[in-house]
């Protein structure tokens, strides 16, 4: 059963045996406090916040309001808020079953999940009634199910129209007279297979500190187009700090590449991220790369650095739909002019919840890429128009871990040198395990 509904039985059923009603407007409430349970409700989260906080503030320590504001608090998506008004709670009168129950929903919130097990057996030394033992007792076998580990793995098969990333045709202009491309230099198609494991990790450091650990591996091998076989090693680690107001996040960033077994480029860097939930919602993202890269082929002619920041929002529709949108600008540096460039991008996405387990992400971007200076082949500096269309739907197996996907992508890279020009049809099925 889900954890949500496990709170939800495990609210009404202790309110009956604790001190403290599930907050229902009656004739003995005052006018200030009805009207807040109204609010709240209506699903006015922020309008009840407010009123409670003023009386709460004037009420001189009222634990039905302070209970109250900590309600409002979890609605806003304020744990820490909340869990620090029911522990002063409970300072006054530990004997409250049902505030313990709202604090360890809170600490769950927070990812204290120990402290959160400790609330709740604390209500079941209580001798709680049978249904509400057995309700505690599912809800902490839930907690304990999280692990600070957590595994994903995936395999699938790929169908690639533009392998390479060649133009349409075979000949382009250099130097002014028309030059023919071999076939190798043209668009290509091919087919073959992804592999990808991740494994991250969670440590906790201090209350609202953990440091956050990720390493991925991604292979892409296709049938006959082994040159293009490539094999990419990220890993990031760095703290992350959330409270009620943001999540701050600094890693550090690794990535190495390999092209048909060959070493192929190297980047380390730092990547600091922030949230922001502005209400229950809708929240900002703001993220800064900044990463040295070194290459291995054509004598490092593109080592240098590049850094990049984005600035995203997100809206939930529904439980279980939200939309996305976002703004990225990139630049980067190397040996020669000719390849410095700068590019600004908007993406938007779509995510649904279908029935049966189903899923559909939908999103598409726009991106403008212009080079310092020309190469010595080409009248003018390089630039590129790029257009991108994802579609993706998903299916999970119930509580298995596994799901499957089938997907399409579509690159248009519109380019003023026709060496660039490409079009880009990718097709996915995959099957993933997590764990």
């Amino acid at each position: 059963m889900p954890i949500n509904i496990l709170i939800c039985i495990l609210a009404c059923l202790l309110s009956l045996a604790s001190g403290l009603p599930l907050y229902a407007a009656g004739p003995e409430q005052p006018d200030g406090k009805a009207r807040a349970v109204k609010l709240l409700d209506q699903g006015r989260s922020q309008e009840a916040y407010d009123l409670l906080k003023q009386m709460h503030e004037s009420a001189g320590g009222d634990t039905e309001t302070a209970f109250m504001l900590g309600q409002a608090a979890m609605k806003l998506n304020r744990p820490g808020e909340a869990a620090k008004l029911y522990e002063d709670i409970l300072a006054k009168d530990p004997k409250l079953p049902r505030v313990r129950l709202e604090l360890g929903r809170a600490y769950t919130a927070m990812g204290e999940t120990q402290k959160a097990k400790d609330q709740f057996r604390s209500v079941l030394s209580e001798s709680p009634p049978p249904a509400v033992g057995e309700n505690i007792l599912r809800y902490i076998s839930s907690l304990e199910s999280r692990r600070p580990w957590n595994l994903r793995l995936s395999a699938g098969y790929m169908y690639d129209s533009n392998v390479n990333a060649g133009p349409a045709g075979n000949t382009i202009l250099m130097f002014g007279l028309p030059f023919q491309l071999s076939d190798a230099a043209t668009m290509a198609d091919d087919h073959g297979y992804t592999v990808s494991l991740g494994i991250g990790h969670q440590l906790p450091l201090l209350r609202n500190l953990l440091l956050q650990s990720d390493i991925q591996y991604n292979r892409t091998e296709y049938a006959t187009l082994s040159a293009y076989n490539s094999d990419v090693l990220s890993i990031s680690s760095g703290p992350t700090f959330r409270n009620d107001s943001f999540i701050v996040s600094l890693p550090v960033v690794f990535e190495h590449a390999w092209v048909n077994q060959k070493r192929y480029s190297q980047a380390v860097g730092i990547g600091p991220q922030i949230m922001v939930p502005l209400t229950p919602k809708l929240s900002v993202q703001a993220s800064w790369t900044g990463q040295l890269k070194e290459y291995y082929v054509n004598s490092g002619m593109r080592n240098g650095h590049s850094w990049s920041t984005s600035v995203g929002t997100r809206y939930d529709l529904w439980k279980s739909g939200y939309v996305q949108a976002s703004w990225r600008h990139t630049d980067e540096k190397t040996k020669h002019d000719y390849l410095d460039n700068q590019s600004d991008g908007v993406h938007a996405g779509l995510y649904s919840g279908l029935p049966a387990g189903c899923a559909l992400f939908i999103s598409s971007g726009f991106s403008l890429t212009g080079y310092d200076a020309r190469e010595a082949a080409f009248p003018s500096p390089r630039e590129d128009t790029q257009y991108t269309a994802v579609v993706n739907i998903s299916k999970e197996f119930g509580t298995t871990g596994l799901s499957a996907a089938v997907g399409y992508n579509y690159t248009r890279n519109d380019s003023n040198l026709s060496l660039y020009d490409y079009k880009r049809n990718q097709v996915t099925a995959q099957l993933s395990y997590s764990y």
